[in-house]
């Protein structure tokens, strides 16, 4: 399976992006401020771009897989060896308050926000459990060919 985010809409605080799976798509996502990062920059460069807890994960590929959260106490779905980031998940919420870094999907999506993350997180999860048992799990973060910044 093979997921993908193309952020493409960008604030000062946010990336609106879609998700999709398989070329088809599923739902939009909140990240944090694109701040240009690129998963082929080295580790010192990351980390001297990154604002903590308001950073959106580098562009690249990463293995995706199920793992338990200590802070959502729950399996969750994790982002593998992202560079200058821990404990990235991709989980439900609606603004940028509710990441610090994980790409946040909902059904419908707002300046700066998304929203039906609860009710299109446990699709997502069980789509993602599903094909692990069958193979791996692969997601790519790109930018969109057309990106728009959003106006206030």
């Amino acid at each position: 399976m093979d997921l993908k985010i193309v952020r493409e809409e960008f604030s000062e605080i946010t990336s609106i992006g879609s998700l999709s799976i398989d070329g088809e798509f599923f739902s939009y996502t909140l990240e944090d401020k694109d701040r240009g990062l690129d998963d082929s920059m080295d580790l010192a460069q990351l980390r001297s771009m990154k604002v903590p807890g308001k950073t959106a994960i580098p562009y690249g590929h990463y293995k995706v897989g199920i793992t338990f959260s200590n802070r959502f106490q729950k399996d969750m779905i994790q982002i593998f060896a992202v560079p200058a980031f821990e404990g990235v998940r991709i989980h439900s919420g609606a603004k940028a308050e509710d990441t610090e870094g994980c790409p946040l999907v909902g059904s419908s999506k707002a300046k700066d926000a998304v929203h039906g993350g609860l009710v299109i997180m446990p699709k997502l999860f069980n789509a993602v459990k599903e094909a692990l048992a069958v193979e791996e799990v692969y997601i790519e973060i790109a930018k969109a060919a057309m990106a728009r910044k959003v106006m206030d």
